[in-house]
């Protein structure tokens, strides 16, 4: 008995900075003579900050008649984010006719120096996630190939709101945290080099949610599931005959 096989690692980091500024209007509710339109202010910067860093161990090796593809990582993600600025129904926001409309008539220096001097304004917001995950292909006979593995994540976001100050909005941060382990498998027959039979089922766990409903409770985290065609059968399986023919060219 006996086994060969080999290793790798890899790593990345990347990190990425922008600053958004956005000087525009948007719509308000419509007055009772349905034409006139109210118009709001969204003068607002908003610089951002991201990083991911992954690292990722893979090998290959064979064993008891068996050839084995791993693969074992982690990754880390950070984005932050703060919009402040001027927004909503303010001074020098003029309403239009919308069948009858003229345009230019919003003072956008007024705004920006308003913006500058008496923002409303504060929105920070963070979202953070850790993430393990693990992987096994196996082969055998050079015909059935199965794939196992799955994922941890632990995802935090923050954010809060404040019309007087950043340092305000921080002070009230509200912060919801989830973690999952989400599974992954997969399973290919080849009785015939024309012919796969296949099928595979994954999950995921979305971005921690900081919205909160109206009695103040936090939604639940985005999930998700997938296989390889739409429905399954009832035990979370999709089989799929997909025959490949001999090129004749």
């Amino acid at each position: 008995m006996g086994h060969t096989g080999s290793t790798q690692i890899g790593k990345c980091g990347v990190a990425y900075f922008y600053d958004y500024a956005w000087r525009e209007t948007y719509s308000g509710p419509l007055e009772a003579d349905n034409r006139t339109l109210n118009r709001n202010a969204w003068f607002v910067d908003a610089p951002r900050e991201s990083y991911a860093v992954y690292l990722d161990l893979t090998g290959r090796f064979r064993a008891l008649g068996t050839e084995h593809n791993i693969l074992l990582g982690a990754d880390y993600y950070l984005q932050d984010e703060e919009f402040f600025g001027l927004d909503g129904p303010v001074l020098g926001i003029t309403t239009i006719d919308i069948f009858n409309p003229v345009y230019g008539t919003i003072d956008h220096a007024a705004l920006e120096a308003r913006r500058e001097t008496n923002p409303n304004s504060f929105l920070p917001r963070s979202d953070e996630w850790y993430g393990i995950y693990f992987q096994d292909q196996i082969t055998l006979w050079d015909k059935l190939h199965i794939l196992g593995g799955g994922r941890y994540d632990w995802a935090t976001s923050r954010s809060s709101f404040s019309d007087v100050s950043l340092a305000d909005a921080e002070a009230n941060e509200s912060e919801a945290e989830d973690q999952a382990f989400s599974p992954r498998v997969g399973l290919v027959y080849q009785p015939w080099p024309w012919l796969s039979l296949y099928g595979n089922y994954v999950e995921s766990l979305g971005a921690a949610n900081s919205g909160r409903s109206a009695s103040g409770q936090p939604f639940e985290p985005g999930n998700g599931s997938a296989n390889t065609r739409p429905g399954s059968r009832p035990n979370g399986w999709t089989v799929v005959l997909r025959p490949r023919w001999p090129s004749t060219t």
